[in-house]
């Protein structure tokens, strides 16, 4: 076996009735230079689940606001207004995370959690939102963002 150099090469559909579908897999995953659970688990054995599930946890362990909110291409968050904050401002404080995937659906919900987030603002809590938004489309990325009191992760970051 040796890897596919060309990108597009690599482009494959399964039909998952076919025969050595996950072997199948692995070798697409090798020669990819992909990876993804399926292709560490596999063979399937007791030890070899028993260490991915290891590395999960100890994964879960060492997150930090650094780890899940920092990237190559950014170490910020951006307010309404499109200023950047550290996330290093986060340490320390309570941080929920606000996973939108569109906008009808936040419709209700966001000024109920606006509420919430003014009061606790107002009596001194250490506490943060930032809007993980799913949005594809930047013009509502934009609009969701405009009226929030809070921090977002910077649109296709």
């Amino acid at each position: 076996m040796r890897r596919i150099e060309n990108l597009a090469s690599r482009q494959v559909t399964f039909s998952k009735h076919r025969r050595g579908l996950l072997k199948k897999a692995f070798e697409l995953s090798v020669l990819c230079d992909a990876e993804h659970q399926m292709s560490k688990a596999y063979p399937f054995t007791v030890e070899k689940i028993s260490k991915l599930r290891e590395e999960v946890e100890n994964a879960k362990k060492d997150q930090t606001l650094q780890s899940i909110l920092v990237s190559s291409s950014h170490d910020y968050l951006i307010t309404n207004d499109r200023s950047k904050v550290s996330v290093s401002n986060l340490e320390g404080k309570i941080v929920a995370l606000y996973i939108s995937c569109n906008r009808d659906c936040c419709s209700e919900f966001s000024p109920i959690l606006a509420q919430i987030y003014k009061k606790l603002k107002e009596i001194g809590e250490s506490f943060e939102v930032v809007l993980v938004s799913l949005e594809d489309d930047e013009s509502y990325y934009d609009e969701a963002i405009e009226n929030m009191p809070w921090l977002a992760f910077p649109f296709n970051a």
